[in-house]
């Protein structure tokens, strides 16, 4: 069938390649022309990017037989492999033309991001710039999204398999956008690759290339770095100027006749619009000093140096002396000497800069020749022996001076220095040197002139604190703006205040009344001190506390024992210091009087038997935790009875207990045979035990006024403590004999008294610490109790259980068992020829945990026991067959 199939398929086929061969024959023959046939056209369903598991169709449009490059025939195929597909197609009418290639494309996962987009990143509008991507895989086709301003071919969004775009800019592009790009295919979308766009606005120039000075009539060369990104620059320039190269980034501007200063102005130009400009002052002469530097007065006959800071572009500076006075030293530099004549009065010193272009103007200072005060002498206030110093400001030279002190001129010695000085030096202040001081100066071309007065004040230090702090006496945590103050100090000056313990000052540091801020204090409270100040010392200071709590209180009266019923019962505590009041609490019994005191009144409950007295302090700021007494009625129950409990047998004995709170004596009670000897009523006593006494109690109880607590008892034997336990094999063998089994001697035991069970035989050592025992076929209890000339005690037991079988003297038959130890399962080997009936598991005191009746081993004689359910520990296993028994033991983890 196959075969038949692909025949016809073939005979279609040149059947089709026949007719148009004969339709070319034909044309050739008869030297036709044929119009030019068109080409089928291929219509798909839709997207031709297909993901995994789409199709889509593709539609021929029409003729009489179809030939597709799949080898279909149909005017339409299903497409769902990637491909290109091409169809040739008969119209019937003697064209028989391929149709153009449709390419599918098919894909599993969504496209690759596409690569990082290559271009400019700053255009101009009016230009066009291409731009790139590397293919991405996966990639169909991809989307362009252009920003305002810009589009390709017209769109502003652009689908093409292209990789290159070319975008061009319109006047709309602002800059400072974005365009992106995604891969797409049939599967989905890639990741978004956007690049930021700017316009490529010309930049400022960084520097004008010029002269420092343009002078008057001359031409100089201007220029700016070249920029690629500008397209001209335009130059502004003084006026009166001119200017040859307007546009160029170098030009030449002339500078008109009397020209002084003036700025030159550039901006750069391209297709996005215009830079910020760059603007450059030409000045032609150099700045004039800042300032003249020198001596202003008293300069008649002298010689002095005169200075100025270096300029800028200056080459020399040119000095002028007032008339009659000359320049003697440093024309043309920044320091001259100038000589003033004898008869100079008020004038000017002068000096200009001098550059290429010359001079334009100068600085100029006013000098005098006679003498001027430029400072006068200012009070002192000195601390007593020490130094004082008062200065006065003349400048000039050959000037005199005379100190005078309350109209006395005052000459150099003793305790003065440069009374003929501009600085007079007391050495050390005392109070005769107390007073008002002047200066008279002069020189040789004015009449002498006095200084202002200066008062010199001798200080002591303040000897004394200051007087007591006024203000709260109680501040809370977060307590702001708290006003403290203090009278003024004689002779202070100012005032020192420290705060302790979190205490702020908020205000009024240096005078005699502050506030201040009370914050967080692990302190009870605060302190705040204040020292008076003067210009020679601090005083001693003046403290005062401010309480934040207050002390828990103490109980100087508290009756612990109080009758039910009782009245009129007082307690009472010491006072707190800084309490405003007390908080009491009572239970079992009502306060009377005396709330929020130091004292109370309790009238106690007729059912009282035992309850607390409390009480706490309280302030503004806190209330103290409690203080709290137990008040009881008749006494509690004493505590454990130290003394024997065994071996008493004919002896005396001493038994004590701890004083118990409100007991006023103590009554004691001993069995029969026993007696007390001495130390009834009190917490001790001495009982003697005779030979009649066996076993009984000591008992005691606490007394005082309101009655008696109950009895504490204890157990008293005149026989010896109970042996803790028997050592020796607790898992021999059935019919085993020579069993060693002993106790460790117990105090006051004068022999022991061994019990054997059925078919055991105590074969030697009956009264003392250590046996030997035969054993029979069944096991039990072994027991053993301590005895003395009273009696014996209390019996001790080992449970025997036999873990094997003794048959005649060789033949050793036992359990086996696996694993051992055991967590949750044992196995258990049935004894060779015999069959069990009862399995039972027994713990190491004897109690049988587990049982299992009538048991059925597997093939192999195992049983397999679940042991989950029993604690760790060891345990005996016995198996019972009826005539036999086996006994091993095991291990449960």
């Amino acid at each position: 069938m196959k075969r038949i199939i692909k025949r016809s398929i073939l005979l279609s086929k040149n059947k089709f390649f026949g007719s148009f061969a004969a339709l070319l024959l034909l044309t050739a023959s008869s030297g036709l022309v044929l119009a030019q046939c068109p080409p089928p056209v291929i219509t798909p369903s839709g997207p031709t990017d297909l993901c995994s598991g789409q199709s889509v169709t593709l539609t021929s449009s029409a003729g009489v037989s179809y030939l597709w490059s799949n080898g279909a025939t149909t005017q339409a195929i299903v497409a769902s492999a990637a491909g290109s597909y091409v169809v040739t197609v008969d119209d019937g009418a003697g064209c028989i033309v391929p149709s153009d290639p449709t390419v599918v494309t098919k894909f599993a996962n969504i496209p690759q991001r596409p690569s990082t987009i290559v271009g400019p990143s700053k255009v101009c509008p009016g230009e066009t710039w291409r731009y790139t991507i590397n293919k991405a895989k996966r990639a169909a086709y991809y989307t362009w999204t252009l920003p305002t301003g810009a589009t390709s071919g017209g769109l502003s969004v652009v689908n093409t398999t292209d990789t290159i775009i070319d975008i061009d800019f319109d006047v709309n592009f602002l800059g400072a956008v974005t365009m992106s790009v995604i891969a797409n295919n049939g599967c989905g979308v890639s990741a978004v690759r956007n690049k930021s766009l700017y316009r490529r606005n010309p930049v400022k120039p960084t520097v004008i290339n010029s002269p420092d000075f343009t002078c008057p009539g001359g031409s100089y060369s201007f220029s700016v770095p070249f920029d690629p990104g500008s397209d001209t620059y335009t130059w502004t320039y003084p006026s009166g100027a001119s200017i040859s190269g307007q546009g160029n980034d170098t030009v030449m501007i002339t500078f008109p006749a009397g020209y002084v200063s003036g700025s030159v102005i550039v901006v750069a130009e391209n297709g996005c619009g215009t830079s910020n400009p760059k603007v450059k002052v030409s000045p032609a002469y150099a700045a004039n000093p800042d300032s003249i530097y020198g001596p202003t007065s008293g300069l008649c006959g002298t010689t002095q140096i005169y200075t100025v800071n270096p300029v800028v572009g200056a080459t020399s500076y040119t000095w002028t002396a007032p008339v009659g006075s000359n320049v003697s030293s440093g024309q043309g530099t920044t320091s001259a000497g100038i000589t003033f004549n004898g008869s100079l009065a008020n004038a000017y010193v002068k000096v200009a800069s001098v550059n290429v272009c010359g001079s334009k103007n100068n600085r100029k200072l006013l000098v005098k020749g006679g003498v001027s005060i430029s400072s006068q002498p200012a009070d002192v206030d000195p601390c007593r022996f020490t130094q004082a110093t008062l200065v006065i400001g003349v400048p000039g030279s050959g000037i005199s001076f005379q100190w005078v002190k309350d109209g006395v001129n005052l000459v150099n010695g003793g305790n003065i220095s440069g009374a003929d000085n501009d600085t007079l030096t007391i050495l050390s202040a005392d109070a005769a040197d107390a007073g008002y001081y002047y200066c008279i100066v002069s020189n040789s071309c004015s009449s002498p002139l006095n200084s202002d007065s200066a008062q010199v004040t001798i200080n002591d230090p303040i000897g004394t604190p200051p007087g007591a702090i006024s203000g709260i006496d109680v501040a809370c945590a977060g307590t702001l703006g708290q006003a403290f103050s203090i009278a003024p100090v004689a002779g202070a000056t100012s005032y020192l205040w420290t705060p302790y313990h979190g205490a702020t000052i908020a205000s009024g540091q240096g005078t005699t009344a502050i506030t201040v801020d009370f914050g967080p204090s692990t302190f009870s409270g605060y302190y705040i001190d204040v020292r008076a100040v003067n210009g020679c010392g601090v005083s001693d200071s003046t403290r005062k506390w401010v309480r934040r709590t207050v002390s828990v209180p103490d109980f100087n009266t508290v009756p612990t024992v109080a009758c039910a019923g009782q009245t009129g019962v007082v307690y009472a505590i010491d006072t707190v210091p800084g309490a405003l009041s007390y908080n009491w609490a009572v239970s079992g019994g009502n306060i009377v009087s005396g709330q929020g005191s130091t004292s109370i009144v309790v009238d106690f409950d007729p059912g009282f038997t035992t309850g607390t007295v409390c009480v706490s302090a309280t302030n503004q700021c806190v209330t103290t935790a409690d203080r709290c007494e137990n008040i009881i009625s008749t006494p509690a129950t004493p505590g454990s009875i130290q003394g024997p409990g065994n071996n008493v047998c004919n002896s005396t004995q001493a038994y004590t207990i701890n004083p118990v709170a409100g007991a006023t004596g103590y009554t004691w009670t001993v069995g029969t045979g026993a007696s007390i000897n001495s130390g009834q009523g009190s917490a001790s006593i001495s009982v003697n035990f005779g030979p009649g006494y066996v076993t009984d109690t000591v008992r005691v109880s606490a007394t005082n006024g309101c009655g008696t607590s109950p009895e504490k008892v204890k157990q008293v034997n005149a026989f010896p403590a109970k042996i803790p336990s028997i050592l020796g094999n607790a898992g021999p063998c059935a019919n085993s004999t020579g069993n060693a089994y002993s106790v460790n001697p117990v105090t006051g035991a004068t022999s022991y008294s061994w019990s054997m069970f059925p078919g055991a035989i105590l074969a030697g050592g009956q009264g003392t610490s250590a046996i030997t025992v035969d054993f029979g076929p069944n096991d039990g209890i072994i027991s053993v109790a301590p005895v003395n000339g009273c009696g014996a005690g209390y019996n001790t037991n080992l449970r025997i259980t036999f873990t094997c079988r003794i048959a005649g003297t060789s033949q050793i038959i036992s359990v086996g068992l696996f694993p051992n130890p055991a967590t949750d399962q044992l196995f258990v080997q049935q004894p060779a020829d015999e069959t069990v009936s009862r399995i039972s598991i027994t713990d190491m005191t004897g109690k049988t945990v587990y049982v299992l009746e009538h048991p059925v081993a597997g093939s192999d004689g195992i049983f397999n026991l679940d042991i989950n359910s029993l604690t760790p520990g060891m345990y005996l296993i016995e198996l019972n067959t009826g005539g036999n028994k086996f006994n091993s033991r095991f291990v449960k983890e």
